[in-house]
């Protein structure tokens, strides 16, 4: 099992330089009162957008940004 994406993998054969594809970052959520000036305040209700903190994708479901070889739990 991989340690990084958590899939299994049989051989060592079988996992090349793209094998892992996963996101680097985490999934997370922020208002938009962080990307305001110092002293502006302009309240959009609360909402929140979610994406990628690696590589700004807004959905979670996103395929992964870094591909590498697998890395087992004995390497």
């Amino acid at each position: 099992m991989c340690r990084n994406c958590h899939r299994t993998f049989a051989r060592r054969s079988d996992n090349g330089p793209g094998a892992c594809v996963q996101h680097a970052g985490c999934f997370f959520g922020e208002t938009a009162q962080r990307w305001l000036a110092p002293g502006e305040n302009k309240s959009q209700g609360g909402a929140v957008s979610y994406f990628w903190s690696c590589c700004g994708a807004a959905d979670r479901d996103a395929p992964g940004c870094v591909a590498q070889p697998h890395v087992s739990y004995d390497d």
